[in-house]
């Protein structure tokens, strides 16, 4: 049997702007850190199942530790994730 690969493609807006709706019970500190923990076990989980991890972002901070964990990144600049306004940066 022939091993499947594919690419998980992991959208993330910075770690400043994440879980917003837990404002009202969670810092904003408290809101980063959560973020940055469940990016970071994200990218961990999908790195064990696929062949490809692909993280997308506006935020440098987020392609940057997305790197740094073995993914590959692409800088989002347009509206939304429009493959047009994506360029890799592998």
């Amino acid at each position: 049997m022939r091993e499947r690969r594919f690419t998980v493609v992991i959208p993330a807006q910075g770690f400043d702007r994440g879980k917003t709706r837990l404002a009202s019970v969670l810092s904003p500190a408290e809101r980063r850190r959560l973020s940055r923990r469940w990016f970071r076990h994200v990218v961990v989980t999908a790195r064990r199942v696929a062949g490809d991890v692909l993280v997308v972002s506006r935020a440098a901070e987020v392609l940057g530790l997305g790197r740094r964990m073995g993914a590959r990144v692409a800088r989002e600049s347009g509206q939304g994730l429009d493959r047009k306004s994506t360029r890799l940066n592998s």
